[in-house]
């Protein structure tokens, strides 16, 4: 705990002493002390909230397994089988893939370094993004978004796994901060020497300012915290800047020039591309 009765006595006599070398050096040492107080209290308020939406994504992935369980049980109770065990297969798969994708998602937050030790593959990135919408799916469907995958993709990128963990970050985020029964568009141009994937969605974006700033760590803007229904703790598009560095892949990060109102609220076109050569 810091002692702020203490600190204040060691300031007062710090500046009585300012005119020597050693009241100098005392005050650029507790200067330096007073950064890695403000850094660790940052850190804690991070690590705190970080822990509070891992809470909240394990309590939503164990509603979906709660859901699929009680389907089961009214199947059993009624002898009709038939038409279930396909369906929710499925969801139970999808919703095994994402928490596979979240507790990943949760050691990278907790440790962004794991990024550079990542394995490598061969991947088609259009399956990429095809398997994580269907982790998604029913996320969107609460919003009643479509997704629309459109161009082709046939060749293969040699990739950490964690370029999976990028396309979550940026299609979770899309669907979060799409407003309800909107279209997120996934373009796909292929040429002789790159793939160009971009995710566009429109959203109330932020400022020019704060679009520089996005990809810093714990940084959010003010509209998605003014928002209530866009938790967050301000490090997923850090962890996408650092995964696309760890791959290669160039990331660009921009809002359009055009707006439409939504529920009477001018929104933009934002749009997250990836570049992979």
């Amino acid at each position: 705990m810091i002692n702020f009765n203490s600190r204040r006595f060691y300031k007062k006599s710090i500046r009585k002493n300012l005119n020597t070398e050693s009241g100098k050096k005392n005050l650029d040492e507790l200067v330096e002390r007073e950064k890695r107080v403000v850094q660790q209290e940052k850190q804690s308020k991070a690590n705190s909230e970080l822990f509070d939406d891992t809470i909240h994504e394990i309590n939503k992935i164990y509603t979906l397994l709660d859901s699929n369980a009680n389907k089961l049980r009214r199947a059993y109770d009624s002898s009709q089988f038939d038409g279930y065990f396909d369906n929710i297969i499925k969801d139970i798969e999808g919703i095994v893939s994402l928490l596979s994708i979240r507790l990943q998602l949760h050691r990278y937050l907790m440790n962004p370094s794991l990024t550079e030790k990542d394995q490598t593959g061969k991947f088609v990135i259009w399956k990429k993004v095809e398997k994580i919408y269907k982790c998604l799916y029913t996320e969107k469907s609460k919003k009643g978004l479509s997704i629309n995958m459109q161009g082709s993709n046939s060749k293969s990128f040699k990739l950490k796994n964690t370029i999976e963990l990028a396309i979550f970050i940026i299609l979770e985020n899309a669907i979060k901060y799409s407003p309800d029964n909107e279209e997120i568009t996934i373009d796909f141009k292929e040429s002789k020497n790159n793939l160009i994937v971009s995710f566009t969605n429109w959203g109330m974006c932020p400022s020019n300012e704060e679009m520089a700033r996005l990809t810093e760590r714990g940084f959010r803007s003010n509209i998605a915290q003014q928002n209530p229904n866009t938790k967050g703790s301000g490090l997923g598009l850090y962890i996408l800047e650092q995964i696309c560095k760890s791959n290669s892949v160039d990331l660009n990060i921009a809002k359009g020039d055009i707006s439409k109102k939504i529920s009477g609220v001018d929104h933009n076109p934002f749009t997250v591309k990836l570049t992979f050569n």
